[in-house]
């Protein structure tokens, strides 16, 4: 026994000194270190699996329903995007934003298109149509007004759509009363202006807020989606990665000083419970628009949204912040066409 002792001691120091010395190299030792991986470890592997998979072959690939399914769809570099830091609530100061000059031939501007109303919900709303065909009806981001949305990306969307611009309750060119805002209050709206249109259905287009608008739409009235359009989504603010924008609307909401409006739309935002166990339930083919510089809601945000919804993809675009089409209105604008032409 003693024998055997000092021959097993014999081998193991031999195995420790060629370990240091390099000749036992560690991937010769098989490691569980699946049981060390973090959600974002995880996400950051899927997200560099997809970018691989992509630069290969070059094409787009559908998030289908099989249970290991690719979430990137569309993977675009965009040099003429615009970085940066998302330093206000939505968007950024108007010196930075592209030159709105190239919109369709056959679409002037926003602010030149006459402002109609209806009433929806005991207000009044303003809303803007332009173009033909199929309507697409545009959700705007936090205290978004149609006169602050981009020419180009309209325009270029109204040449094979009906695009409808409306602004929410209380900004704009629309009323509020005392009911109490909320997400679901906003998404009840949006019905009832498609009622008063006579709009049984619609492809349906929500940005930040207005992407949560549309998901609590969808899920409320799936009768009334056509196909589903996010940009710069998040399905809660209760999440690490909305931390910046939670604490933006906090500061809104906790200002004594802040305009009345905005302060209940804050409110309405950080009352918002997510989506995120219903994402699932959302049977409508969606897309998803998202930037890479993204502060506000970041990549992974759009990237879990993709993977919860049975029938989506997702189109990332390097050096984009938020939102998107703010910045690269044609690229964002020739996606969403490709997506409601697909079949």
């Amino acid at each position: 026994m003693n024998g055997f002792k000092k021959i097993f001691c014999v081998l193991l120091v031999n195995f420790l000194f060629l370990a240091v010395s390099g000749c036992v190299r560690s991937g010769d030792i098989p490691v569980n270190v699946e049981e060390n991986k973090t959600i974002e470890d995880e996400q950051n592997e899927l997200l560099s699996r997809n970018e691989s998979t992509i630069s290969q072959v070059n094409e787009t690939v559908d998030v289908g329903a099989e249970e290991e399914k690719p979430v990137i769809k569309v993977s675009r570099h965009k040099d003429g995007g615009s970085s940066h830091d998302d330093t206000s609530l939505e968007t950024e100061d108007e010196s930075t934003l592209p030159d709105d000059s190239n919109s369709s031939d056959n679409f002037s501007s926003i602010v030149g298109t006459p402002v109609k109303y209806a009433s929806v919900n005991g207000i009044t709303i303003g809303y803007r149509e332009f173009g033909s065909g199929e309507p697409l009806l545009m959700i705007l981001p936090f205290s978004a007004t149609m006169d602050m949305c981009n020419d180009t990306f309209i325009g270029k969307l109204a040449d094979s759509y009906r695009v409808i611009l409306f602004d929410n309750r209380g900004v704009g060119y629309s009323s509020d009363n005392n009911e109490t805002s909320s997400i679901s209050l906003f998404a009840n709206d949006t019905t009832g202006l498609m009622d008063a249109l006579g709009l049984p259905s619609a492809h349906i287009f929500g940005s930040s807020m207005g992407a949560a608008i549309a998901q609590e739409l969808t899920l409320g009235h799936a009768d009334k989606v056509d196909r589903l359009i996010l940009s710069s989504a998040t399905y809660s603010l209760d999440i690490p990665q909305t931390e910046i924008l939670k604490n933006r609307l906090q500061s809104v909401a906790s200002n004594p000083d802040a305009d009345p409006v905005l302060r209940k739309y804050a409110e309405a935002n950080l009352e918002w419970n997510g989506t995120y166990e219903r994402l699932p339930e959302i049977q409508k083919r969606t897309l998803l628009l998202v930037g890479t510089e993204e502060v506000l809601t970041p990549v992974n945000v759009s990237v879990i949204i993709a993977e919860q919804i049975p029938d989506a993809q997702l189109v990332r675009f390097e050096g984009v912040g938020h939102p998107g089409e703010q910045y690269v209105p044609e690229e964002y604008a020739n996606e969403i066409l490709d997506f409601l032409a697909s079949e």
